[in-house]
Order: C-alpha cells, then structure tokens, then sequence
C-alpha cells in the first residue's frame, strides 16, 4: 500500500514538474485493500482522513500518516494500518467534501457553515444496521439538504461493511448497477 503512494507520489511529482501550479498545488490521497478471504482491511493515508469505523463514527487507529502528495519529493515515510474486519462490521471512506460540506451559493456575508464531522457521526449512529446503499443515501442526502443547492467542493465516499455474502450496489453520477460479490457489501457514491 505505502509503495502504492509512493508510485502515485511520482507521478504526481512529474505531473507538477511538466505543469507547475503557481499556488504549489498538492494531493491528499488513501489507499485501501480488503481481502475477502480473510476480512484484513489495510490503509495508507497521504494527508487524507482513514477510514471510520461504521460502528463508532471514529477514525481507525494505526499505521503512519504522510503529508499530502505534491508538498516534498523525498520518501513519504507510509506506514500501512491494519484491521480484521468481523462479520457485519465496516468502514466509510470519503473526501473532505463530506466533511467540509458547504454550498457553492454561499455569498461573503453569509457565515460558513459545515457539514461537519457530528452531523456524519449522528447519521451513522442513528442509521448503522441499515444497507450500505441507504447509509450512503443518508449521508448524501442529508448534506445536500443542509446545504439547500449545489456543492462547493466535490464529494465522493465509499460505504463497506463485511458480511458473509451479499450484494453490492455501485452509484457513479445516477447509474446504478448491480453484482453479486463474495463476502463484502459496499456502495460508492461521487458528486460533482
């Protein structure tokens, strides 16, 4: 995983080479795997958020942050974290879009508002024995009611909870599809 960021760091390290952005552009990343053999959750965060847990709202513990992507071209120190997953339990994945949820309608004396962390965290205490496709419906849902229009930021997140066998539902941009997975049960969700 951490070797993973590494190859995406020097890609991006070129790509701002070739085309340097004026305002030191730079690249928040996570890389995930889940073996369904045997339910081991593994991540690597480059100035993203881990994962949540669905059961606690929290942020898994463990492994070695980075910086973003972008901001040194030297070793980015990745430490991969790891969990095993036990039937039943999950994880959501998301951009600070989620989070940092705001309308793009907002004028300069409107106060800024947030989605928030609490907001996210209720959803998926209230909410979190139901499907992954509804808690990611929830989710998006709720933050498009609170911010009454249109995003400021995009947002995408990805909801996964380990079970026995079941099926998945993948959502990009309003389609929709269905397939039989072994052992996993996730949905995705992106907005622009």
């Amino acid at each position: 995983l951490g070797s993973g960021l590494q190859r995406e760091r020097a890609g991006f390290q070129t790509a701002m080479t070739e085309r340097p952005d004026p305002e030191g552009g730079f690249l928040t990343a996570v890389c995930v795997t889940v073996d369904v053999r045997s339910a081991q959750l593994r991540w690597a965060c480059a100035g993203h958020s881990p994962p949540w847990m669905l059961s606690s709202g929290e942020a898994i513990a463990g492994g070695r942050h980075s910086i973003p992507l972008g901001l040194v071209s030297a070793d980015l120190g990745l430490e991969a974290g790891s969990l095993t997953l036990e039937p039943g339990a999950g994880f959501l994945l998301f951009t600070d879009g989620l989070i940092e949820g705001r309308s793009a309608l907002r004028d300069d004396a409107t106060p800024l508002r947030l989605f928030g962390e609490e907001r996210v965290r209720d959803i998926l205490a209230s909410r979190r024995d139901e499907p992954v496709a509804a808690l990611a419906d929830a989710l998006s849902t709720s933050l498009r009611d609170f911010i009454g229009g249109s995003l400021a930021d995009d947002m995408c997140m990805v909801v996964f909870r380990f079970a026995e066998a079941t099926e998945s539902v993948v959502s990009d941009a309003g389609y929709e599809s269905r397939h039989e997975r072994e052992s996993q049960d996730w949905h995705q969700v992106r907005v622009r």
